[in-house]
């Protein structure tokens, strides 16, 4: 059965799973606004892959600041599930994102560079 916990990043003060209220801690208002939160769980027996994908925002913005994507993700060339990482600092100006075979761990693509100028990729390709 999976357990999950969420603190204060600050000073580690437990803190409420409410959406409503993440500020709350047993009856307290705790005045940090970073917040940790630990998952963990367990596999008896089988095989599994797990992803987890993360966008922090600042309060009153859109766009994330922050993107995290690491998991399995489909590979329609090799016709399986390849290991997957991304990260996109908008504040760092960093961009880095591995692709990885599961079976063989070949590097199948890599590239870390400014985010700046990372352009031309995904939905800002070029229509042919």
């Amino acid at each position: 059965m999976p357990n999950s916990a969420l603190t204060c990043a600050r000073c580690g003060a437990p803190l409420s799973l409410d959406r409503a209220s993440p500020e709350t801690m047993s009856g307290q208002v705790c005045c940090c606004t970073p917040r940790t939160h630990v998952a963990t769980g367990a596999l008896v027996g089988g095989e599994a892959r797990i992803g987890v994908s993360l966008k922090a925002r600042k309060p009153g913005e859109k766009k994330p600041h922050t993107e995290l994507k690491h998991g399995p993700s489909f590979s329609t060339s090799r016709q399986k599930d390849v290991e997957h990482q991304r990260l996109i600092d908008r504040g760092r100006d960093q961009y880095f994102e591995l692709v990885r075979d599961y079976e063989t761990g070949e590097v199948l693509h890599q590239a870390e560079e400014p985010l700046s100028v990372h352009v031309g990729h995904g939905s800002a390709k070029k229509r042919r």
